[in-house]
């Protein structure tokens, strides 16, 4: 049974909260989560470990181009050289780069060769690099059959809506004509926001093509009705995931929007990892937290793999070779 506690993200969701009747990207959740905390300032987020970095190194010729000032060809292949990683388990491919362009408030992952037809667009924790969520969304692509992955940019750790990024982001993915669902994710403070882009006019309107998924996350309880009200007309699907340890996510409310949004009937849609705590859907560094988060009895990577295992189970992603139902033509 996940923990009842008042963590960090759930005081942050009291400002968040303040978003349900602003514009979908607007305002800025650090007003809120200020105003949460009291009016002083907030803490610094918490940044993320070496592994992250090591998951954004693999560039791809857009990135390194820009990266290297328009060099010419000599100069990228050798920006390029050695930047794409073997996998070593058996995942779906064997390489993967990201792409991270000026003007673009996300970070792209790409399955090489591009694979499935399903894209995750995910926004991480509250006070937290969002960079720490690299390794997770590079699983998603090397062994879960996400075409894309793309990691939402928080500013000043502070995940946003983000709803006009995500159509964007949409609008591209189908005029390349190779993706048809799309996975919108977060975890913590992340899961308010990427419930609220999904509930922005069109984004979540067409039957299966929109699913969300919180990870060791609840909405934010006002745009419960209206998510109930999406899930019944079939336009959007929901999951949880959170781990036994966690200590920061507040069970009452999790237990509530679960009980909203998923009945009886699909409680499938619910997973909970034995060992994980709150911080393991990340890699960061715990500098600040406002409730200390349970001990985990598995490390980050672990746990990531089991809420992507989950998110697969759900239909949410097509799954790894060799699953029961893996479906790498995009959503079963």
């Amino acid at each position: 049974m996940v923990r009842r506690g008042a963590g960090l993200c759930a005081a942050v969701l009291a400002g968040a909260g303040a978003l349900a009747g602003a514009g979908a990207d607007g305002p800025p959740a650090a007003a809120g989560a200020a105003a949460a905390w009291g009016g002083g300032e907030l803490p610094a987020a918490n940044p993320a470990l070496p592994a992250a970095g090591e998951a954004l190194e693999p560039r791809c010729a857009e990135t390194a181009r820009a990266e290297a000032g328009g060099a010419g060809d000599a100069e990228l292949e050798a920006a390029l050289e050695g930047t794409l990683l073997e996998a070593q388990n058996g995942t779906a491919h064997g390489h993967y780069c990201v792409q991270r362009l000026p003007g673009e408030a996300w970070t792209t992952f790409h399955s090489v060769p591009p694979m499935g037809n399903a894209s995750l667009i995910f926004w991480g924790g509250g006070l937290v690099d969002s960079d720490a969520y690299a390794p997770f969304l590079r699983s998603a692509v090397q062994g879960f059959g996400a075409r894309y992955a793309y990691l939402m940019t928080s500013p000043d750790g502070f995940p946003q809506p983000a709803a006009e990024a995500a159509r964007e982001i949409m609008r591209r993915d189908r005029s390349s004509g190779n993706v048809s669902s799309w996975v919108f994710g977060g975890h913590s403070m992340g899961g308010v926001m990427a419930a609220k882009a999904a509930l922005s006019e069109d984004l979540g309107a067409a039957p299966g093509e929109v699913s969300v998924a919180f990870l060791g996350a609840y909405p934010d309880p006002r745009d419960l009705p209206a998510l109930a009200a999406a899930v019944a007309a079939g336009n959007l699907t929901v999951g949880f995931v959170s781990g036994s340890n966690d200590h920061i996510v507040n069970g009452t409310a999790l237990a509530n929007a679960q009980a909203v949004l998923l009945g009886d009937g699909e409680a499938v849609l619910a997973r909970e990892i034995p060992g994980g705590n709150h911080a393991g859907f990340g890699n960061y560094r715990r500098d600040f937290e406002l409730r200390p988060d349970g001990e985990a009895a598995i490390p980050p990577e672990e746990q990531q793999f089991f809420t992507l295992r989950a998110l697969s189970d759900f239909g949410f992603l097509p799954g790894q070779p060799g699953m029961e139902g893996a479906d790498f033509t995009g959503r079963r």
